[in-house]
């Protein structure tokens, strides 16, 4: 039972813990553009692609420490807390990006849906990547 309650807690702070590195991570990617950006990708649209290019990578950077301690301490438990995790902090969120969508652009829907997507997908997309993984799965060669 002490074990449990100890997972419970430990669910509870991961959470709190993993938001608060999301939101530092989103402050973090607001970093300049480099110049040769634009010259890869035009100037509309560059500034915006680099922006959801570097928050996914953050997100990523950020989910993958914690996707791999629900894999490999909580089990097929992990994969529904990873949902849940994501549901608590992207459904507050919804209301008002719902009230503003419609005066957005076309490509500001578009981002709009592929981040409130990928903060769905990232965390539950890695426990199963880490679940699937073998126990004595090595970074190194044999």
């Amino acid at each position: 039972m002490a074990r449990r309650i100890a997972l419970i807690c430990a669910a509870v702070v991961g959470f709190w813990v993993y938001r608060w590195c999301l939101g530092w991570a989103a402050i973090a990617t607001a970093m300049p553009f480099p110049s040769w950006w634009l010259h890869v990708v035009p100037r509309p649209y560059g500034i915006m692609v680099w922006a959801v290019l570097w928050h996914t990578f953050a997100n990523v950077l950020v989910a993958t420490p914690f996707a791999w301690l629900l894999a490999r301490y909580y089990g097929r438990v992990g994969l529904y807390l990873a949902c849940i995790t994501t549901l608590i902090i992207v459904v507050p969120d919804l209301s008002p990006m719902i009230r503003y969508f419609g005066q957005l652009s076309s490509f500001g829907r578009t981002v709009t849906i592929f981040d409130t997507v990928k903060l769905l997908l990232i965390l539950p997309s890695l426990v199963l990547i880490f679940r699937r993984s073998s126990p004595n799965f090595r970074l190194t060669g044999p």
